[in-house]
C-alpha cells in the first residue's frame, strides 16, 4: 500500500483513498487526520469478488467473498453503500457478520469505526438471565427465570432457544 514503511498501532484507524481530498469532501464526518493516498484501490464489482489476507508466510489469515445480497434487504440501491464487518472476533466468511453502513453515517465511515460495529462487551451486556438455572416446579428455589435483553443496533435480529 505504501512505498515506505507504515506502522499502524493497535486499534488505530486509517483511511485509505486514491483521492484523499475528494474523500474529505464526500464524507463530511471524516476525521481531521490525513488519509493514506495510494495509486489504486480495490473495488468490489456488484457481481462479487473475493479478498484473501495472507501473513508473511503466505498463509491465509482471513478471507471474504463479497456478494450484493449481504446488504440490508430494504436497500433499493447499494451503489455507494459500504458493507461493514460487525465483529473482528467473528469470521469474515460468515454472512451474518456483515451489514450495510448506516444512512445516518453517510453510508460509509472512512477513517472511523464502522457504524454497525458490535462492541467487544456486547454479548456480556446484551442478554441477562437471572437466575441462569431455575426449578420449574419450585421445590428448590424460584419456579421462573427472567430474561432481559437490549438491542441498540439497527437491523438486529435474534433467536432464543430454551432447553
Amino acid at each position: 500500500m505504501s512505498e515506505s514503511s507504515l506502522i499502524i498501532s493497535p486499534n488505530e484507524i486509517l483511511g485509505i483513498s486514491t483521492n484523499p481530498d475528494q474523500l474529505k469532501l464526500d464524507y463530511t464526518r471524516y476525521p481531521p487526520s490525513k488519509p493514506l493516498a495510494i495509486k489504486t484501490l480495490l473495488s468490489y464489482p456488484i457481481a462479487g469478488a473475493t479478498v484473501i489476507l495472507m501473513n508473511s508466510e503466505l498463509e491465509v489469515s482471513d478471507q471474504f467473498t463479497y456478494v450484493e445480497d449481504l446488504h440490508h434487504p430494504l436497500l433499493k440501491d447499494t451503489k455507494g453503500v459500504s458493507l461493514e464487518r460487525l465483529s473482528i472476533k467473528s469470521s469474515a466468511s460468515l454472512n451474518s457478520n456483515w451489514h450495510s453502513a448506516s444512512a445516518g453515517e453517510e453510508f460509509a465511515t472512512p477513517g472511523r469505526l464502522n457504524s454497525q460495529l458490535i462492541p467487544d462487551d456486547f454479548f456480556e451486556r446484551v442478554i441477562q438471565i437471572d437466575p441462569e438455572v431455575f426449578d420449574p416446579e419450585g421445590r428448590n428455589g424460584q419456579p421462573f427465570t427472567t430474561i432481559r435483553y437490549q438491542l441498540d443496533l439497527p437491523g438486529s435480529i435474534g433467536v432464543f432457544k430454551i432447553y
